[in-house]
């Protein structure tokens, strides 16, 4: 008779091997690409914000002062459009882009009348939840685009990210921004400049 020799093959602990590398690869690279994913999304915002801050300062350079309209958002404070009558919602004033974009609405904010907001303004956009699922429950789930000018030295500064820390603006992952867009209170940071 003649000898049969043993085949070499898998073992279990070499497939348990396998298996596990290939899981600890899966879990570095899944999160990764969902990253990438969203930050793809988040182009089409900051193209946006970037063209509604070029028509700002068009108008702003021509006029020498805040514009009263922004690429067809008329300026309005979220406040004053409450207390109309009748009484207007905001999502009114707001402007709806088409569904498939990653912005669903968008609204320049700014008290036309003389006095103590005039040297201040911001855009808003509302980013579409279908897309970017991670906003949380937030009312607006919005990345602001403020504008202010120093009452000391006249020079407008800009501040890009969330309103504020209120759950009202979502929790937008600032992360899939661009560095300068990336503020956790627009709001505060305004607040700071004389």
């Amino acid at each position: 008779m003649k000898n049969i020799k043993n085949t070499a093959g898998f073992t279990l602990i070499d497939l348990i091997m396998v298996v596990t590398i290939m899981g600890v690869l899966a879990s570095i690279a899944i999160p990764s690409y969902q990253n990438y994913i969203l930050k793809a999304r988040a182009v089409d915002i900051t193209v946006f914000l970037r063209g509604m801050k070029g028509h700002f300062y068009e108008q702003y350079q021509a006029g020498d002062d805040f514009p009263l309209e922004v690429n067809g958002s008329k300026a309005m404070t979220a406040s004053r459009v409450m207390r109309m009558k009748p009484r207007v919602k905001l999502s009114e004033q707001m402007i709806k882009v088409s569904g498939a974009s990653a912005i669903d609405t968008y609204w320049y904010d700014n008290d036309p009348r003389r006095g103590k907001n005039r040297n201040m303004a911001w855009m808003a956009v509302s980013v579409n939840k279908e897309l970017f699922p991670e906003c949380g429950k937030g009312r607006y789930c919005a990345i602001h685009l403020g504008i202010k000018r120093s009452d000391s030295t006249g020079e407008l500064h800009e501040f890009c990210g969330r309103w504020s820390k209120s759950r009202n603006w979502g929790s937008f992952p600032l992360n899939v921004l661009p560095e300068y867009c990336r503020s956790t209170c627009v709001s505060c940071d305004m607040r700071k400049i004389r």
